[in-house]
């Protein structure tokens, strides 16, 4: 089988990224330029685009040759959509829409957030973990659950990265390799511990007032010697890195959860991974993290996380390939989560596996969707929600002839085959119903490819609506 190939960029921020991945996470290419300001100076969506604009080609051209394709081998181009600052965001959406009528190939438009979650699960071989999201523009505790990502803790204001540059430029520190790296760096000769406000609210945490309080301090602390640049580093480092700690250990009560993935650029931080490993640790769990290859910003990311979109049928409409600045890590529906979910059950991994032909006896219930916002599939007595899969459901039950009330329930009025073999479509009442009144192991054996035809009861209407002729 040929291998699935995406073509992804990465411009949201300060960086350029390129790079080449494959459906197993396998990453080809992943070349990148960083827009690096003076000391003291951050970096304005003017100049960063016009840096953007110098360098996305040689990157295009780095990374094709790195990887060792061609154009013609790759199934899909991949971009970050939002958010990030607009004229940065610009560059990445204009070229993917070149390239795609150039090479004739199919755009699919990506969260920035959402990529770096599904770059650390791929590299770190995380499966479902609470994640602390943790970059210049993003802060956000977040948790997987019915195929989104759910964010269950965020700032309030500005991001913890923001905070960490924002000191590095009164310090007149070098935004060489980054602002954030180089106050880690200085913060490991800390000797001294400073009180600074330590603010948490709930699931949320704020950052400014420590900013401001730090930033108005620090002149005077300097002049009269009461402290040294690293001790203000290290001080500034140990309460947000403490603030993030007590919220994501929150999040992992309440959701049961005791493995942690850190992504983002401030993941690289080496003091937040000790930090957060000695919690996870006194919760019997793992934490995950990388380095500063998959943590900061890359191509790579979003070429993976795009393919997954793109191997379920996602793709992106050339007049709607635009970028936002503001464009939430929930917003996102992860259909990918949601396959391989099934895929567990199923044992179907990929996209157009083969099905075995030994189905099994007893009855056959197919539930489609349709048009509804919602389908349901039983297993071991409890339903479970799913939205909008254009797949069939095949459900495996034992003859439960003998269970119904043949005069109140509507399975009654199903067109049941000799040896109790019924092939229906139901709505949501009737298999809600249907989950009432039988009480027996219910067991999902297999996802079916579509119909060539099916007809679609309305919502209110609890008759079956004929049957279909389907040969796997």
């Amino acid at each position: 089988m040929k291998r699935m190939i995406a073509l992804g960029f990465e411009g949201s921020a300060n960086k350029i990224g390129v790079g080449v991945v494959t459906l197993d996470g396998t990453i080809l290419s992943n070349p990148r330029h960083t827009y690096i300001t003076p000391p003291g100076q951050g970096f304005l969506p003017r100049e960063t685009a016009q840096h953007h604009l110098q360098h996305v080609l040689p990157l295009v051209k780095s990374a094709l040759e790195t990887a060792k394709i061609t154009p013609d081998e790759i199934d899909c181009l991949c971009y970050t959509k939002g958010p990030g600052m607009g004229a940065p965001l610009q560059v990445s959406a204009v070229v993917i829409r070149v390239l795609s009528q150039l090479w004739k190939k199919p755009i699919v438009a990506v969260n920035h957030c959402v990529a770096h979650i599904e770059m650390g699960r791929i590299v770190t071989g995380a499966d479902d973990p609470v994640v602390l999201y943790v970059s210049g523009g993003n802060t956000q505790v977040i948790a997987y659950s019915e195929g989104r990502y759910r964010i269950f803790g965020e700032t309030i204001d500005i991001a913890v990265g923001n905070c960490l540059d924002r000191f590095a430029r009164v310090l007149q520190l070098s935004n060489d390799p980054a602002p954030g790296y180089n106050i880690e760096q200085l913060a490991k000769k800390g000797e001294q511990f400073i009180d600074l406000p330590y603010v948490v609210k709930g699931m949320d945490v704020s950052f400014s007032g420590i900013l401001s309080f730090i930033e108005a301090t620090t002149e005077e602390k300097l002049k009269n010697n009461e402290c040294t640049p690293a001790d203000l580093c290290y001080s500034l480092q140990e309460t947000v890195f403490a603030m993030l700690v007590e919220i994501t250990e929150r999040a992992m009560a309440h959701c049961d959860k005791k493995d942690i993935l850190i992504v983002g650029g401030v993941g690289c931080n080496e003091r937040l991974q000790e930090m957060m490993r000695i919690m996870c640790s006194e919760r019997g769990g793992m934490l995950y993290a990388t380095d500063d290859r998959y943590c900061i910003d890359n191509g790579a990311m979003i070429a993976y996380t795009g393919l997954l979109a793109f191997a379920y049928g996602e793709t992106t409409p050339l007049e709607e390939s635009t970028f936002t600045q503001r464009f939430r890590t929930d917003e996102v529906h992860a259909i990918w989560r949601d396959k391989k979910e099934l895929a567990s059950v199923t044992g179907i991994d990929e996209p157009g596996d083969k099905i075995e032909e030994n189905q099994g006896s007893g009855s056959v219930l197919m539930v489609v969707p349709g048009s509804f916002s919602h389908c349901v599939c039983l297993y071991g007595k409890q339903e479970r929600k799913l939205r909008e899969w254009s797949k069939l459901w095949v459900v495996e039950l034992p003859d439960v002839t003998s269970e119904i009330e043949s005069n109140t329930h509507p399975l009654n009025r199903l067109s049941m085959e000799s040896g109790n073999q019924c092939n229906v479509y139901l709505d949501y009442t009737v298999v809600q119903n249907f989950a009432e009144v039988i009480h027996v192991p219910v067991k999902i054996m297999l996802l079916m490819k579509e119909c060539s035809s099916m007809t679609v009861v309305d919502e209110c209407d609890s008759k079956a609506a004929g049957s279909c002729d389907y040969v796997p």
